[in-house]
């Protein structure tokens, strides 16, 4: 096979998804949504309605083990408790859209970023789950950001791609405990409670901590009985995609599956889960992460300006943002991070992308004593999420001030993350894009 251009497919992929848009969806539809699974399956709104649109192209046997079916009958099932009225079409060939009620409320997660998820909510969120498993629903994907609680203060889930209907004790498992005997389930009730005693104090905290620890030890024991198999990285057997181990496209896939590998071993994601910050897919080769590269990229490319310019990524990660925009014509590129597993996860994608001219720095910003001095001279710099972890946050931002065009996004409000980048001189701020976890990305200049 010829050496393919990972960038290519990209491109094309991205074309193929905007001609469908002009043919089927009014100017009103947003994307806000892309499978971390599969790019080929996205979520658009108008506000009102959900669309997911997921494209099988001619492969006709995906249409029987579509997951859009399956979310569908899941949905009918449960349409007399919460009104989704949803709609199942194939609106031309090879695409398929599941069209339901948008529900309106704060997810789970946005509600514990801001300190006001409480017992109350919690109580209400177990007998929801109670009324799910009653029903035979093991939900399969039980994360924060796939938990709403309404303006009506009742507690929807959402998001049933990976659910299945079953009896009510598999359900119950399932669902409070994530033990199925068909598939290993990451988020479940243990796992929202965990996340909320990590931010609390005193007796309650540790006692859980205990409780936690005594019920991961149990799940892995219980999975391992079932012989159930945990895969956070999933790669095709290359040569479905006609790949012999000698050819350039062959030594591209692995250098991307070692990456991932190492990627989905750092701490620069989730400290102490196996598994890579980004995912990305190209044709039958998947790689598997916490949020998709794609959405993130399709809200950044052609609205920052990096021709001829020099970009500066500071807490790098994966290093997919400086790969990315040297590909669009910046001079240089220099990625910052930390982790040093995760810096060398970032040379493997830049080198399985072709992309030269990126530096790659292992910096910690609450360590090294002159920094700055090291990525000094830069025209365009990025800050994703990094102001939140940094301990002198007034010495990164004065940082930031000697730049007139910032990416960034943090942690707080807009209103706030606005206040505090005024007062470093910038005047002018975009919303490129909203987050899984509901963080705004901003671009701001002079």
């Amino acid at each position: 096979m010829e050496n393919i251009s990972l960038f290519k497919i990209f491109d094309e992929r991205n074309q193929l998804w905007e001609d469908f848009r002009k043919r089927n969806l009014t100017q009103e539809f947003e994307l806000i949504s892309i499978s971390k699974f599969t790019s080929n399956r996205r979520v658009f709104t108008n506000g009102k309605r959900v669309f997911k649109v997921n494209y099988v192209g001619s492969n006709k046997n995906e249409y029987k083990k579509s997951k859009l079916i399956n979310e569908y009958e899941i949905l009918i099932r449960l349409n007399d408790k919460i009104n989704f009225n949803p709609l199942y079409k194939t609106v031309e060939p090879g695409w398929e859209v599941l069209e339901m009620k948008l529900l309106k409320g704060e997810t789970l997660f946005s509600l514990m970023q801001h300190n006001i998820l409480n017992k109350i909510s919690l109580f209400v969120l177990v007998k929801s789950l109670w009324m799910l498993s009653k029903r035979g629903i093991c939900h399969g994907d039980l994360s924060l950001e796939n938990i709403i609680l309404t303006e009506s203060k009742e507690i929807c889930f959402f998001d049933y791609e990976d659910s299945s209907h079953t009896g009510i004790i598999n359900a119950l498992f399932c669902n409070l405990f994530a033990i199925s005997p068909n598939k290993v389930h990451d988020f479940c009730l243990m796992t929202i409670l965990n996340a909320y005693f990590s931010e609390e104090s005193g007796f309650s905290r540790k006692l859980f901590r205990v409780v936690y620890w005594i019920y991961t030890k149990a799940r892995n024991l219980v999975n391992r009985i079932l012989i159930v198999k945990r895969i956070n990285i999933k790669i095709n057997n290359i040569s479905t995609i006609g790949m012999d181990n000698d050819s350039p496209s062959y030594e591209k896939i692995a250098k991307l599956t070692k990456a991932w590998e190492i990627a989905s071993d750092s701490d620069a994601n989730s400290p102490g889960e196996s598994i890579a910050y980004y995912a990305i897919d190209f044709n039958n080769q998947k790689f598997f992460g916490e949020r998709p590269w794609e959405l993130r990229w399709l809200a950044i490319k052609g609205k920052i300006k990096v021709e001829n310019k020099k970009f500066l990524e500071m807490g790098c990660n994966m290093g997919l943002l400086s790969i990315f925009l040297k590909n669009e014509g910046a001079i240089s590129c220099t990625a910052v991070d930390h982790d040093k597993k995760i810096l060398e996860s970032a040379k493997l994608i830049s080198e399985a992308f072709q992309v030269q001219d990126i530096t790659f720095l292992d910096i910690d910003f609450d360590v090294d004593p002159g920094w700055e001095l090291k990525i000094d001279g830069h025209d365009i710099v990025s800050c994703l999420s990094v102001i939140n972890w940094v301990k002198d946050k007034e010495r990164l931002l004065n940082f930031l001030g000697k730049h007139n065009e910032l990416l960034f996004e943090g942690h707080d409000s807009y209103e706030m993350e606005v206040v505090r980048l005024k007062k470093i001189g910038f005047k002018n701020f975009q919303i490129l894009m909203k987050s899984e976890r509901g963080r705004e990305l901003i671009w701001a200049t002079k």
